[in-house]
């Protein structure tokens, strides 16, 4: 054979393997989320957690058996079974609720937006990771129909023994010039309690009764039969 055939055959052999490389289709990379870190609880995770379920989920209030203040709470949470534990479509039953798969739908206001799902989704994916945080503090913990009731206003000094709600009352009264009315007879009290509490006027008998029992419990007596009476 010629040099030059010998030459060209060679060439031809070293460069079709590199044409076929050049021309076969890229190969597709699968996406990789960006890890969860402590950065992104705190400033993603936790005040939706915060916002829209420690309410219902943390403190004093624990629906469904549902606790979300920590890690060790949330993944010992549940009153259908754990509630990261791998339900419909492969998801854990709390991201199904959050994201409407499952009934009912959580937070119950309304559906969270898509970015506040998908991150909270992209935090379940990763096993829920708390980073040693605890969240919700005393005053988040009491739900406020439980919380002791505090006077907001100072109570205006009288020199009578009235009740809380009377020394406001006379301490306008005494503002605009005004002078209270005299406490009602006793007779009046018991009419007053009766047609309160039953509707009907008492017997007259029940009246003297009252009118001439002057112990200190006498008026508390009256309220507390007539409550219990059918």
């Amino acid at each position: 054979m010629h040099p030059s055939r010998v030459a060209a055959a060679g060439l031809t052999l070293f460069v079709l393997p590199i044409i076929s490389l050049a021309a076969a289709p890229p190969k597709k990379v699968k996406a990789v989320a960006p890890a969860v870190t402590q950065a992104f609880f705190d400033t993603r995770i936790a005040p939706i957690l915060k916002d829209a379920c420690l309410d219902c989920h943390g403190g004093s209030t624990v629906m469904s058996h549902t606790d979300l203040r920590s890690e060790a709470t949330l993944k010992s949470s549940g009153s259908k079974g754990r509630v990261l534990a791998v339900s419909v479509g492969g998801k854990s039953r709390i991201h199904n609720l959050i994201s409407g798969r499952q009934a009912p739908l959580m937070p119950p206001g309304g559906k969270l937006s898509g970015d506040k799902v998908a991150d909270l989704s992209r935090w379940l994916s990763a096993d829920a990771p708390y980073f040693g945080r605890k969240l919700g503090d005393a005053k988040q913990q009491v739900w406020w129909a439980f919380a002791p009731i505090k006077m907001s206003v100072a109570k205006p000094s009288t020199k009578n023994g009235l009740s809380v709600i009377d020394t406001f009352v006379q301490a306008g009264l005494q503002r605009n010039g005004l002078t209270c009315n005299p406490p009602a007879s006793r007779r009046d009290l018991i009419r007053r309690a009766y047609f309160d509490l039953t509707g009907l006027p008492p017997a007259f008998e029940e009246v003297q009764t009252f009118e001439k029992d002057r112990s200190p419990n006498a008026w508390p007596k009256v309220v507390d039969r007539l409550l219990a009476s059918p």
